[in-house]
């Protein structure tokens, strides 16, 4: 249920202008994870800052993957879509962690 709900938010704000401008605004990997969850409730969606967390590693993990197979993605997403979450979304969130694991 939460995986469902995740993807189909991931491909609902992958569209969304004015959200991923608020995700580009975020300073810290804290601040990213928060509005997703803030505007998930907004939008009816419920999941965990965890489980975004853990959907938005396995994309920009799979991202940085590219000689990998679909089925390996997939695997490694733990079964998302990774390319619903967007690759924009997911490039974001892989450079907050590198700058927040430079501190």
């Amino acid at each position: 249920m939460v995986k469902k709900s995740l993807e189909q938010f991931f491909q609902m704000t992958s569209q969304d202008q004015e959200f991923q401008e608020k995700l580009e605004a975020a300073q810290d990997p804290e601040r990213f994870l928060r509005l997703f969850v803030q505007v998930g409730e907004q939008k009816g969606y419920s999941f965990t800052l965890e489980d975004v967390e853990a959907a938005l590693d396995a994309a920009a993990m799979a991202l940085d993957s590219e000689e990998l197979s679909e089925e390996q993605l997939a695997a490694m997403a733990g079964g998302f879509n990774w390319e619903s979450i967007g690759s924009k979304i997911a490039g974001w969130w892989n450079s907050l962690n590198k700058v927040g694991n430079s501190r």
